[in-house]
C-alpha cells in the first residue's frame, strides 16, 4: 500500500478552499465568501484586518446571529490588546454584539457561551454582572441537556 503525503493533502485541500473562494470572490458582496475571508483574518489574529469584514456582514445580513458574535468577538480581541480608551470603547461594543446575536438565536451555544463570559469577567461599569452571567450559565446547562437529549421525556412503551 502507498503511503499518502501529509504535503500533498495539503496541497490539494488548498487548491480545492482556493478554488471555492476564487468563484465567491466574483461577488464582493457574497457573505459566504466575506464570511470565510473574516474567519480566515480572525484565526491568524489580523483582527483589525478582519473587523471591516464582519460589520460589513452585519450590514448584509442583520438577522444572521453568527455574524453578529463573531463581530462582538473580533471587538473583544481589539479590546484585549488595545489603549485603556480603546479597550473601554470595543468592550461595550462586544457586550451589545453578543447580546444581538443571542436575541437573533437564543439557541447559539457559542454566542451564549460568550455572553456568559464576558458578564462573568467584565466589571460592573462595562456591563458585567454575575447575576446575569448565572442565568445564562443555566440556560447552556438546560440548552447542553436538550442537545444530549438527557433532558427530554423518555419514550412510553
Amino acid at each position: 500500500m502507498r503511503k499518502k503525503s501529509p504535503a500533498l493533502f495539503l496541497l490539494s485541500i488548498t487548491l480545492i478552499f482556493s478554488s471555492i473562494l476564487l468563484q465567491a470572490a466574483v461577488d464582493e458582496n457574497n457573505p459566504e465568501y466575506l464570511f470565510q475571508q473574516a474567519q480566515l483574518l480572525y484565526h491568524s489574529k489580523q483582527y483589525e484586518l478582519a473587523l471591516p469584514i464582519y460589520e460589513k456582514l452585519v450590514q448584509l445580513s442583520p438577522m444572521e446571529s453568527s455574524y453578529h458574535h463573531m463581530l462582538g468577538k473580533c471587538y473583544g480581541r481589539i479590546a484585549e490588546e488595545g489603549s485603556w480608551l480603546t479597550a473601554l470603547r470595543n468592550a461595550r461594543k462586544t457586550l451589545k454584539e453578543f447580546k444581538i446575536a443571542v436575541e437573533l438565536d437564543d439557541s447559539n451555544i457559542q454566542a451564549l457561551r460568550d455572553l456568559e463570559e464576558f458578564y462573568r469577567r467584565a466589571p460592573g461599569f462595562l456591563g458585567g454582572s454575575k447575576v446575569k452571567a448565572k442565568k445564562i450559565s443555566k440556560k447552556l446547562s438546560n440548552l447542553e441537556l436538550d442537545e444530549k437529549g438527557e433532558n427530554s421525556l423518555p419514550a412510553v412503551p
